[in-house]
């Protein structure tokens, strides 16, 4: 695979739409919207993000619902997700590279990005899974292109 495949642009990726819940919401409604994903999941989602008047404010992810909830054996029904998102996450536009996700992963120690418009506003999430499905193609790109040398 060539390092410049991670200057690609994000738009490059099958990225997936967000899901995302109004500040306030509460952690039962957040857990129902993972588990029901959108119609192009397979399965629900790892994360939703969190807007105010439509602008990106924060993410929970699994991890957050484990270890803030569960791990400290709350009351789901007594928990909203502004006590439990991280707030002002690190976000990407999907004009910038791959390479820009991939630094926030592990800076931040993550598995999603989300991406947003010029007014803050998501228009996607890009998820590590995302990344290596595309790196993988490459990969397949590589190999048939050294059988085609043999």
């Amino acid at each position: 695979m060539d390092a410049r495949a991670m200057y690609s642009p994000i738009s490059s990726l099958s990225f997936h739409k967000p899901i995302t819940v109004e500040t306030g919401a509460s952690v039962p409604d957040v857990i129902l919207c993972m588990q029901e994903g959108d119609p192009n999941h397979e399965r629900g989602t790892g994360c939703i993000l969190v807007v105010k008047e439509k602008q990106l404010i924060g993410i929970v992810t699994e991890r957050d619902l484990m270890q803030k909830v569960i791990g400290k054996n709350l009351d789901a029904n007594d928990v909203i997700v502004n006590t439990i998102m991280t707030e002002s996450p690190d976000s990407l536009m999907i004009d910038d590279p791959i390479a820009f996700a991939l630094n926030i992963m592990h800076f931040d120690r993550c598995r999603h990005v989300p991406l947003v418009d010029e007014n803050q506003v998501p228009v996607g999430i890009v998820s590590s899974r995302d990344i290596v499905a595309y790196s993988a193609e490459f990969l397949k790109m590589d190999n048939n292109q050294i059988d085609g040398e043999r």
